[in-house]
């Protein structure tokens, strides 16, 4: 049985460690919150390592993500913002993926380091080029890991469109709304991956992309 550990108990979190549970995996989440305190970054951190080492998980799955809008039309985006999307998306992204590579025991077998993206790596949104800037970050991120890594871990990225379940759905158009995927369906995506094995690593997998 292979030991799986989320990151983040989002929607999203919560629906891949739903779809786990009822597989070959045994699953434990960490969470940046817990009731109602957010963990400085330092503290989520060792946090995440302390539960790494004494888990050993086989796979990580890092749902961690933040959003904010950050309107080009300002003459200076807040400096708040920038850093707490890009903190949150890729400096974090970074740091647990390389505490990952150096607390746990790497064997015979492939470990997998699996990146919760989203569409906006590859498509602009209206007020958000903050967020899409850090998620392409991320796309280059997983590549690179997964080109440095290649013989002990295998990183890829999935990146979903607008999540039904999501905030976000409120801003899209009723008429698109049936087209939009569903925090399940997501996770269902994410564990047929993981049973393909290491020739997913380097790649990322986008779902219910919606061009617009």
């Amino acid at each position: 049985m292979q030991k799986v550990l989320v990151i983040g108990e989002g929607f999203l979190g919560k629906a891949i460690i739903g779809e786990l549970q009822h597989g070959y995996y045994e699953v434990m989440s960490v969470n940046r919150t817990h009731l109602g305190h957010k963990y400085s970054e330092v503290e989520f951190l060792n946090k995440v390592y302390t539960v790494m080492l004494g888990y050993q998980p086989d796979i990580v799955i890092n749902c961690i993500g933040h959003f904010a809008f950050s309107p080009t039309t300002e003459a200076v985006p807040p400096r708040i913002v920038f850093d707490e999307i890009f903190d949150a998306n890729v400096k974090l992204a970074w740091r647990i993926a390389r505490g990952f590579r150096e607390v746990v025991n790497l064997g015979e077998e492939h470990k997998y380091l699996v990146h919760i993206g989203s569409e906006s790596a590859f498509i602009p949104h209206s007020h958000s080029a903050l967020y899409c800037a850090s998620k392409a970050a991320l796309t280059m991120l997983t590549q690179n890991l997964a080109r440095d890594w290649q013989r002990d871990i295998c990183v890829f990225q999935v990146d979903p469109g607008v999540i039904r379940d999501s905030g976000m759905a409120k801003f899209i158009g009723y008429e698109l709304f049936e087209f939009l995927v569903d925090a399940k369906t997501v996770a269902k995506f994410t564990r047929s991956l993981l049973e393909l094995g290491p020739y997913t690593s380097g790649h990322s997998y986008p779902i219910g992309t919606i061009i617009r």
